[in-house]
């Protein structure tokens, strides 16, 4: 990580008023009382959340289909609509498809349908459905649609496509204001995945996608690639321009963004293949490259090493930083037995980490096992930030999916700085760990010390300066207490995390003093 003397003193200074100027954060799981729901992506309509989702309903047999939620920014729902495929197939939706807000106030979303179709949906205000135009390839396998962008004649859609021969293969279509297909054009390879992962808009001319490139899955894990493509396409969809990462430091790209000096930040995944223990793992990261492409920075995250980390979304704060979302493991779980977390982190343009964390709903504590993500994000005008996805309950039997929302201030804070991720709800029931640390205000040496934690607990502690850079990594083993020597550190307030292995956190402060 590298950070910049202006941007530390920022956001110390930030993170003095952050409880004062935050408004209540919340956790909140929803299922309307049927078999399963989750949500794939939310967008902010000035403070009311707009939510977008699938499930099933409370009928019996219970019917799959649409959720359409409204919120307002306590998690409080205004109202829900369920729509149900009237032709007796299925909706699917997956983490990060668009809902989008209409120049007319109405709302636009796309997916998929059973039956190798793709559908377009517009929305009323309050979320009734006024349009559903769906699109079939009966020469496919399956076919979905995962972004959209209002233009003036239309609409530009992108997805993707499950060929016979079980490859993917990414599609740009573009739809009259009724959805009747204008034109529509493929952008992969034959035997190889190509996946759209955003669509974003210049200028009317020019169109620029985010995609992955990766060998098929058929290959065996010695003959395992990836790399992360970015492309612009005109009005027409023939290609401007083509650009692809070095071979597997980059996966799809995620939250594709211009920024002002023409350079892109993105959020993507660096891939590590071990042949020795046969296993391929993620590593989360956001890459920012200048007009020509040429790397910027990049700032991989410091969690576990299981496949299935990623990012899913990532959008600009008021402040002018950037917040992503997604969802990960712990960095110290056993890879073996690994909990997926829903994964929140803010950065700075110039590549500074100022805060990263995991979250758990509330509820799957207790629940046996649990697996929680991020599908999307919003912004509100205060500067808080609203995640939400699916926290899916493995065990105990049966098994069920809740929508989850999680609010958090512009710190990435609930509550308090001293709490972190629903400590009480993660251990359990047990009484709260705590951590001292003497002397304080230090001067040579400090000495953290833990009571109330068992075996098992793996607790392990970061110690932070104010900008959110990682001073010191301390793992306290079988003991209970652990010394840190803070003669070389320079005078001035710092911050630690305690987690422990079931995903609780807790945060303090220390004063260092020469």
């Amino acid at each position: 990580m590298h950070y910049t003397k202006a941007a530390i003193v920022s956001i110390a200074s930030f993170l003095c008023s952050l409880l004062a100027a935050a408004q209540p954060d919340f956790n909140k799981t929803y299922d309307f009382d049927g078999p399963g729901l989750w949500f794939v992506n939310l967008l902010a309509d000035n403070d009311t959340l707009v939510l977008y989702g699938f499930g099933q309903d409370t009928s019996s047999p219970p019917k799959q289909g649409l959720y359409f939620v409204r919120m307002d920014s306590l998690g409080n729902v205004i109202n829900s609509v369920f729509h149900a495929d009237t032709t007796g197939g299925y909706f699917f939706l997956d983490y990060g498809f668009d809902i989008i807000r209409l120049s007319d106030g109405r709302y636009g979303g796309v997916g998929g349908l059973s039956g190798a179709r793709t559908f377009l949906a517009v929305f009323g205000r309050t979320g009734e459905m006024e349009m559903l135009k769906t699109m079939n390839d009966p020469t496919v396998l399956f076919t979905s649609l995962r972004k959209v962008i209002e233009l003036d004649d239309g609409f530009l859609l992108g997805g993707y496509k499950q060929k016979q021969n079980f490859s993917l293969d990414m599609f740009i279509l573009k739809t009259d204001k009724l959805g009747n297909k204008l034109w529509e054009k493929s952008y992969g390879a034959s035997n190889e995945n190509d996946f759209l992962g955003t669509l974003t808009r210049l200028d009317d001319n020019t169109y620029v996608i985010g995609a992955s490139r990766q060998k098929t899955s058929n290959l065996p894990l010695n003959q395992f690639w990836a790399r992360s493509r970015i492309l612009a396409i005109d009005s027409l969809g023939t290609i401007k321009w083509d650009w692809s990462s070095a071979l597997n430091k980059g996966g799809g790209i995620r939250g594709l963004h211009q920024t002002e000096d023409g350079g892109w930040i993105y959020c993507t995944g660096e891939f590590d293949v071990n042949l020795v223990e046969n296993w391929l793992d993620t590593r989360p990261k956001i890459v920012m490259r200048d007009s020509s492409m040429n790397l910027v920075w990049e700032e991989v995250m410091e969690v576990g090493k299981v496949y299935l980390n990623s990012f899913m979304d990532m959008k600009p704060s008021p402040d002018g930083y950037w917040v992503g979302a997604g969802f990960w493991t712990l960095p110290f779980d056993d890879v073996t037995n690994a909990e997926l977390y829903g994964g929140l982190c803010k950065i700075s343009p110039a590549g500074e980490v100022c805060w990263l964390r995991t979250d758990s709903s509330e509820w799957s504590i207790g629940a046996g096992k649990a697996a929680n993500y991020y599908g999307g994000l919003a912004m509100l005008s205060s500067g808080s930030i609203v995640a939400a996805g699916r926290s899916e309950r493995l065990l105990p039997s049966p098994s069920k999916d809740f929508a989850w929302v999680v609010k958090v201030d512009q710190g990435g804070n609930t509550n308090t700085l001293c709490l972190f991720s629903n400590a009480e709800e993660l251990m359990g029931g047990r009484q709260l760990p705590t951590v001292t640390a003497y002397p304080n205000p230090a001067n040579d040496h400090i000495v953290f010390t833990l009571s109330g934690t068992m075996a098992g607990d793996d607790p392990h502690l970061v110690l932070f300066n104010p900008a959110g850079q990682r001073i010191a990594n301390i793992s306290f083993g079988s003991t209970q207490s652990t010394t840190l020597d803070t003669a070389s550190l320079p005078t001035g307030l710092y911050f630690y995390r305690l987690t422990l292995k079931t995903g609780a956190s807790f945060s303090g402060k220390i004063i260092i003093q020469h």
